[in-house]
């Protein structure tokens, strides 16, 4: 049986106006006009690759500040054809395309949009034909006017509600049981102390998330997720609010003050005040980490390097940076290391220094040091700020190889910088290479890169992972813990009472000191 929670309350909300009279029923169909808009907006920015000018949050940032529907459907056509429109996933196309072909008489989306200009006529709503041939997205168009010259801006008879209510339920009742996006998987995934996941279906059964319930190896926020297909990976819609119990669906409604938005049940027309911490910021680009590669090679020593400049004050920590130096110099074994510790514990500045140290010795193996971030949060003594991040997928990191190594064949037809990357993974970038790679914990999918990386990676190269989370132990692992020496801890003291708090026994005391 079709799981149908995501529209099953609103359905039997319809279901009881329509056992009351037009006018109540007209208004429970036009609720769900907008809870489709919403879902339907927010599921397609969702869609959106991260890109360094961010416009997949400058949508979110616009949307959980706005009151109008018309600025939701004008994000969704910002998504669909404008800038935005660049960075939609590929597996997302298919459901973009549901939107954006225009199509015949024939077809369904063709009769979608023709009852809702039908029903938006019966208004009163002076509409132009929508034309040969149609896009769906028009009915969405459509559907904002009929509500703004009814529930906005009118006063609907109870004849032109009669009139209205056919065209408007058929047209609704095709977008949902036929858009591409509503014929696919929706849960909600909530990681429990065990480790492991609740899965919730919300449409359409959980077997694309089923094995989340007995893994612990995966680590995904808790939210609303759909799948598009049984290859890609779970898009999360972080605008679709909801709980474990999915005791009720929220959406945002404006009002947004002092870091919260106003979230609306379209089902039981309760109001939360929800945290919008997440879109706090400016939507203009970020400026980047001060741990950022640099962007070109400079040589260091006897190796070709874009290792950032070393951490300010930096305090030594012989044990960690004794063995990290050990492992880096072995060539032979342990192809992936991984420095792992809690966010702000050192482990950046760790890697730092003793990449320095090596590489201005000349005691390297190594004829390249690739630096590589991933960093989108900078721990300053003012608090953590977001950044833009150096790369987010998989083609970002190869990407970003290719532009510091600028091999002669990038100018080719046909040249795949991941291709390239893999083989410089297996033998080396001009030589003997280490790849470092930053933050490892915000990439796209990282069990998927860590995996792609374990595959290719072969001496005497090397890779070098720091990452918050131990599911990336790799080869060999280091662990990074808060400041024990007691000179150093001393020192600390000196300058706040920080004793105790690993959090903050990393980059943040240095900067202090």
């Amino acid at each position: 049986m079709r799981d149908k929670r995501l529209f099953d309350r609103i359905d039997r909300r319809i279901a009881l106006a329509s056992d009351s009279s037009d006018i109540d029923l007209f208004h429970a169909l036009l609720l769900k006009l907008e809870y489709l808009i919403k879902l339907t907006t927010s599921s397609l920015v969702a869609c959106l690759a991260e890109d360094a000018d961010r416009n997949r949050y400058s949508l979110e940032h616009g949307l959980v500040r706005t009151d109008s529907l018309g600025h939701w459907v004008e994000s969704m056509h910002k998504a669909l054809v404008g800038v935005p429109s660049q960075f939609m996933i590929p597996e997302a196309r298919l459901f973009s395309r549901d939107l954006t072909q225009r199509v015949g008489r024939d077809d369904w989306k063709h009769q979608a949009v023709v009852h809702m200009h039908a029903a938006t006529q019966s208004v009163g709503g002076e509409v132009s034909e929508p034309g040969e041939p149609v896009a769906l997205r028009q009915a969405f168009d459509l559907g904002v006017q009929l509500r703004n010259r009814s529930r906005g801006h009118g006063a609907t008879t109870h004849e032109q509600a009669r009139n209205a209510c056919p065209n408007l339920q058929t047209s609704l009742d095709a977008i949902v049981n036929r858009l591409t996006l509503f014929q696919v998987p929706w849960v909600y995934l909530h990681r429990n102390l065990s480790l492991k996941y609740r899965v919730s279906p919300l449409l359409n059964g959980s077997e694309p998330f089923d094995y989340l319930r007995t893994t612990k190896d995966v680590r995904i926020d808790d939210g609303v997720f759909f799948s598009l297909s049984a290859n890609s990976r779970p898009i999360r819609v972080p605008l679709i609010l909801t709980d474990p119990d999915l005791l009720d669906i929220f959406l945002p409604n404006g009002n947004y003050r002092d870091g919260y938005f106003e979230a609306l049940s379209y089902e039981t027309n309760e109001v939360h005040r929800q945290d919008g911490s997440s879109w706090g910021d400016p939507p203009s680009r970020l400026q980047p980490s001060a741990t950022e590669g640099k962007r070109t090679l400079e040589v260091h020593g006897k190796t070709f390097s874009n290792v950032p400049t070393q951490a300010e004050h930096y305090i030594n920590r012989p044990d960690p940076e004794s063995k990290l130096r050990r492992e880096i110099l072995r060539t032979e074994i342990h192809p992936i290391v991984t420095l792992v510790g809690p966010g702000g514990i050192g482990k950046t500045s760790i890697a730092l220094e003793t990449l320095h140290e090596i590489t201005s010795s000349g005691s390297t193996p190594y004829d390249v040091v690739l630096w590589i971030s991933a960093r989108d949060i900078d721990l300053l003594e003012s608090g953590p700020k977001p950044v833009s991040r150096q790369v987010f997928t998989q083609r970002d990191i190869a990407k970003s190889a290719v532009d510091l190594l600028q091999p002669e064949e990038r100018t080719r037809r046909g040249f795949n910088p991941e291709s390239f990357f893999v083989d410089c993974l297996a033998t080396g970038a001009a030589g003997p290479t280490l790849f470092v790679l930053d933050n490892f914990e915000t990439v796209q999918d990282p069990a998927a890169v860590f995996a792609w990386l374990d595959a290719h990676i072969r001496p005497p190269n090397k890779v070098l992972i720091t990452t918050r989370f131990r599911e990336f132990r790799s080869d060999y692992f280091i662990e990074i813990g808060g400041m024990t020496d007691p000179e150093a801890i001393s020192l600390i003291g000196q300058h706040g009472n920080w004793l105790g708090i690993d959090e903050i026994l990393g980059d943040r005391y240095k900067k202090e000191l």
